[in-house]
């Protein structure tokens, strides 16, 4: 899983909002980040007025997942996330397999 940040200043009410609501449902599943693949993603790095990456780091991050910043209307930082993603997914299946 992907959460995608908006480094937009306006729309860091909306982040928060989307955060929790993906921390209730985590909740109400019982299921902990940490348990499954999982990275942040800072997107819109190329706005003049963006939040500080730091700052969004602190706001946002859930555990000690990866972080990325995108630019995802040129497609920077998309592969890399994915990639991220992915690898995690493989590292969690040779783990099953190897149990």
């Amino acid at each position: 899983m992907v959460f995608v940040a908006d480094s937009d200043p306006n729309r860091m009410d909306a982040n928060r909002e989307a955060l929790r609501d993906l921390k209730d449902n985590l909740q109400y599943y019982n299921l902990d980040v940490r348990s499954f693949p999982y990275a942040l993603q800072l997107n819109k790095r190329d706005l003049p007025d963006q939040l500080d990456a730091d700052y969004l780091i602190r706001e946002l991050r859930l555990a000690d997942e990866p972080v990325f910043e995108a630019v995802a209307c040129e497609n920077n930082g998309v592969r890399e996330t994915l990639k991220e993603v992915i690898r995690q997914i493989l590292v969690s299946l040779e783990q099953e397999v190897s149990a």
